[in-house]
């Protein structure tokens, strides 16, 4: 991984290839600190920092760094004017619901502009299975009916 950084920081083109399947490859085997360090080597905005930034939750998700995963969801429009989609509010509400923090991720969940998607509905009703909160999990499977009918 260092000689890889090496050479991320010595290109100045295909940067955000490199630094995408860094952050992959981190994602998958390396820790949430090091896919980090990676996401702010960035330069510039690119077409691929959804994928690097969505690396970078899916790590903290997996790692079970929330409230860091939830900093960097909180700063991907103010900071890197990323255009939010359902992949990275359904990332952080299956963080959220994993770590039990049910109400905040139904508040996120409501907050998706094209409405909540079937993989966020999906995740959080699975989380309020795990933890035991039906009224939570009522309202999500009356919404996810409403969505796909049977």
């Amino acid at each position: 991984m260092d000689d890889a950084r090496m050479v991320l920081e010595t290109q100045q083109d295909h940067v955000s290839i490199v630094i995408s399947a860094i952050t992959a490859v981190e994602t998958v085997s390396m820790t949430y600190g090091e896919a980090y360090h990676c996401q702010n080597l960035k330069r510039g905005p690119s077409a691929s920092e959804n994928v690097v930034l969505l690396s970078v939750l899916t790590a903290c998700r997996y790692r079970g760094a929330v409230d860091a995963g939830k900093e960097i969801f909180d700063s991907m429009v103010a900071e890197y004017h990323v255009e939010l989609g359902p992949e990275h509010y359904g990332c952080v509400i299956g963080m959220l619901g994993r770590a039990g923090r049910l109400e905040e991720a139904e508040e996120l969940m409501l907050q998706m502009a094209s409405g909540p998607s079937i993989s966020a509905l999906q995740s959080l009703l699975g989380a309020c299975q795990i933890h035991g909160n039906t009224s939570i999990a009522e309202r999500v499977a009356n919404t996810l009916t409403k969505t796909e009918p049977a």
